[in-house]
């Protein structure tokens, strides 16, 4: 008996001093778009079906933004890091990621919506009818992505499943990274990306199969991926 009371000791000392493994929580969530939101993104939606009905899209192989790099500051704010990357890309405006945050609502607990996102980069640009939150089963992310870096647009994704995206991602909470360019070749289709996670072994920044990218965004029950574009 004593020995078995002493096993369990030394095991709740192990327990209680063992260094506890780091979980990365990169916190990125559909979340539900406030009334406002909604009927915003509802208008941009018809007008950008609109515009790709009567707009040819020019097709070509490969198109690559110099889209520049910032990491998240910290676990949770992969959401304010795609918004400060965009926005320096497309304004030129440097804005720090704790703004970011704040206006969109970020938190540790629940991440960042990917409404308040796609708003608050319409609202910095000055355009406030811009990016639209778009989901895979709505739209063929492969054109609106093509379509959205010819005009010179970095595209923000949601990972719902980072780790069909990339193994080594420590959590499989949701993440935003941004697709910068694309590649076409002998029916291969490739995306550039930028990913504000960045440590090793997650590259901050390379090229992956498009059938990884959706992979990694599309829901299990739903099926939905989504992107904003």
């Amino acid at each position: 008996m004593n020995k078995l009371i002493r096993i369990l000791v030394v095991f709740i000392l192990i327990t209680i001093f063992l260094p506890k493994p780091q979980i990365t929580n990169a916190k990125g969530t559909v979340g539900i778009p406030t009334r406002e939101q909604f009927y915003k993104n509802e208008e941009i939606k018809k007008r950008k079906d609109k515009e790709e009905l009567t707009v040819k899209m020019t097709r070509s192989n490969e198109r690559v933004l110099d889209v520049p790099v910032y990491f998240q500051d910290n676990d949770y704010y992969c959401g304010p890091a795609v918004a400060q990357m965009t926005l320096k890309y497309v304004t030129n405006r440097y804005i720090e990621q704790d703004t970011f945050a704040r206006d969109m609502g970020t938190t540790k607990e629940n991440g960042t919506s990917i409404y308040s996102l796609a708003s608050d980069i319409n609202s910095y640009r000055g355009i406030d009818n811009y990016y639209v939150v778009r989901h895979t089963k709505e739209r063929n992310f492969f054109e609106s992505l093509q379509k959205t870096i010819n005009d010179n647009h970095p595209v923000i994704i949601l990972l719902n499943h980072p780790q069909k995206f990339n193994i080594n991602y420590p959590t499989e909470s949701g993440h935003f990274i941004i697709a910068h360019g694309y590649s076409y070749t002998n029916g291969h289709k490739k995306i550039y990306f930028i990913d504000p996670f960045g440590d090793a072994p997650i590259p901050g920044k390379g090229t992956v199969g498009l059938p990884n990218i959706i992979n990694g965004m599309e829901h299990e029950e739903s099926g939905r991926g989504f992107f904003i574009y």
